[in-house]
């Protein structure tokens, strides 16, 4: 059985972003459901917007985006809405308009070759035993073990990890709803709407390579329904649909106020 410093358990851009930093100081084994390269597989439901924050970031370590990742067109303004209100105003705003399935694996490939990485992997199963923690994963057609003296969770929103070192520790869910439409407006934006007869999160819309893009957080019981009517509201707002190319849903969490530590974006806890 082999043991390793640190097991990291998801490789989106946080998981990554740590494996690359570790690299060379601990023995590293990171484990990752999407493929190494491609479509296939796994990809994470994403509008696909790097900010201010994350920019920074990349140039703190010297990196540059190629070009291969970054989405068409860049808009340099949110349309901001309120639907109760009826009021529509623009805020400046810059983001980097991202394919992000390609940008996470333009940040897999940053990953020194001295960080085992399994792709296309799925872990089963963690338990702490004998001061160490112990991994059974299922890669390359076989399950197999290891150990670690840390173990990091950056595996998304519903994280095995959290629910493992937090079993009675209940987050508010949502489920969170995209659908791409080909793009019919003019002039292509980005969007943040808020309706709180609609969800007490918030929905958004991403013009990207010539499509449309909208979704948006809501409750787990009802929220295809609730989705479903906010783009009927929408109209009023000179939103164009059409009929839907594609759909994608996931969990996202939404935690209360307090001490939270996230990893990643959708894995506070």
């Amino acid at each position: 059985m082999e043991h390793f410093d640190v097991a990291i358990i998801g490789l989106g851009p946080a998981g990554s972003a740590l494996a690359r930093k570790l690299a060379g100081k601990m023995q590293v084994i990171a484990l990752d459901k999407k493929h190494q390269h491609g479509t296939e597989g796994f990809s994470k439901p994403c509008g696909g917007l790097l900010a201010p924050d994350a920019q920074r970031s990349f140039i703190r370590d010297g990196l540059t985006l190629p070009v291969d990742v970054i989405a068409n067109p860049q808009i340099f303004s949110v349309k901001t809405v309120d639907v109760a209100a009826s009021l529509t105003r623009n805020y400046q705003r810059s983001y980097i308009n991202i394919n992000r399935h390609a940008f996470d694996l333009w940040m897999k490939s940053l990953i020194p070759a001295s960080v085992e990485v399994y792709h296309d992997s799925l872990c089963r199963k963690i338990w702490r035993e004998d001061d160490k923690w112990h991994v059974i994963f299922r890669a390359d057609g076989w399950e197999q073990h290891i150990t670690a003296r840390y173990l990091v969770g950056a595996d998304g929103a519903n994280s095995m990890v959290r629910r493992h070192l937090y079993p009675d520790h209940q987050i508010r869910k949502y489920v969170a709803i995209q659908q791409w439409f080909a793009e019919k407006h003019p002039v292509p934006f980005y969007s943040c709407i808020f309706d709180n007869a609609i969800t007490d999160c918030y929905s958004w819309s991403i013009s990207k390579d010539g499509y449309f893009i909208f979704g948006g957080a809501y409750p787990m019981k009802d929220g295809q329904t609730r989705f479903t009517a906010l783009k009927e509201k929408m109209s009023a707002f000179q939103f164009q649909f059409g009929k839907a190319v594609k759909a994608k849903n996931a969990r996202c969490c939404f935690p209360h106020a307090g001490r939270i530590l996230s990893a990643a974006r959708t894995t506070p806890f």
